[in-house]
């Protein structure tokens, strides 16, 4: 029983290293989702607004 919650355990670590070393290696984008949406927004509404200032 031993022996095979050891194998277990170093199996777990084993796979685990693995995810980690591949978390490292991914490529990351510049930037997150979340910001590239937030920076079109203000991007476009700032569009948006100089169109009605410059129409009014």
């Amino acid at each position: 029983m031993d022996d095979t919650d050891r194998a277990v355990r170093d199996e777990l670590e084993r796979r685990l290293a693995v995810l980690a070393v591949e978390e490292r290696e991914a490529p990351q984008p510049a930037f997150p989702r979340s910001d590239m949406v937030a920076l079109v927004a203000i991007v476009v509404l700032s569009i948006v607004l100089g169109l009605i200032v410059g129409i009014a």
